[in-house]
């Protein structure tokens, strides 16, 4: 699989009239963000781990804007949806070699709500790597039939 990137300049004229115009961002359909900001939000959201709270408060103190946490929301959903084929071609590759190396780690999933009832639950990240491919799946259990769903 080949993966282009592009580079959009926006620009802006006034002309001597005193009219100003300025072109229309590209954007990613079904949201407002642009592929950049889009970018941005994706790497700073799991470099980090952050709330989408604290995602935009983090924009906010960097710039001038501050985006609600449903459009971040969004932004992310649009990105995930764009990136699952890719995904799953990465986990078909890696699913199908003739040797992987597989590993289940444990981890604690806090749950979210109020702050009284806020609990957690052990969930297993699944790695299954080879040279060139990582896939990775979360499962509830880690047992044979987690590795079976898979």
């Amino acid at each position: 699989m080949q993966v282009s990137l592009q580079q959009h300049h926006i620009y802006k004229y006034q002309c001597g009239c005193g009219k100003t115009t300025q072109a229309a961002a590209p954007t990613l359909e079904g949201t407002s963000l642009g592929p950049n900001f889009l970018s941005f939000i994706t790497t700073a959201r799991f470099r980090t781990g952050g709330s989408f709270e604290n995602l935009s408060k983090l924009i906010e103190d960097n710039g001038q804007v501050k985006p609600s946490q449903t459009t971040l929301n969004r932004g992310l959903s649009k990105v995930s949806t764009l990136l699952e084929p890719v995904a799953k071609t990465i986990a078909r590759e890696v699913m199908n070699s003739e040797w992987i190396n597989i590993d289940e780690t444990s981890h604690k999933l806090v749950l979210e709500g109020n702050r009284a009832n806020k609990g957690s639950k052990k969930v297993w990240v699944w790695v299954f790597a080879r040279p060139d491919g990582v896939y990775y799946h979360i499962d509830m259990h880690r047992d044979k039939k987690a590795l079976q769903k898979v």
